[in-house]
């Protein structure tokens, strides 16, 4: 209830990121999400973890902001996700074809 997603911003190999609005401060979020077949293996988890605990400690200008981490329910299944500031403008791929 933390957050309400309106759309997918992207796909991967391990999950999908989404644009959100977190609920309490109406502030427009990209939610990174592990995908639900991953959620078995503990390994995978750790390293999500860890991801977000070593962004969420980072602090400087070209490096989004993590703000939240946790495990939520979704449709009777456990989802990893992890929470950032979203940053508006073109994906690294759209700026490497144009450059």
């Amino acid at each position: 209830n933390k957050y309400l997603v309106e759309r997918l911003l992207g796909k991967g190999g391990m999950g999908s990121v989404y644009l959100a609005l977190h609920t309490g401060t109406k502030r427009s979020v990209a939610v990174k999400v592990i995908a639900p077949q991953f959620m078995r293996n503990k390994e995978l988890l750790i390293r999500f973890q860890r991801e977000a605990e070593a962004t969420g400690r980072l602090s400087h200008p070209n490096v989004v902001n993590v703000t939240d981490f946790g495990v939520t329910i979704i449709d009777n299944s456990a989802v990893a996700y992890l929470v950032m500031e979203y940053v508006e403008g073109e994906t690294l791929h759209e700026f490497l074809q144009k450059n």
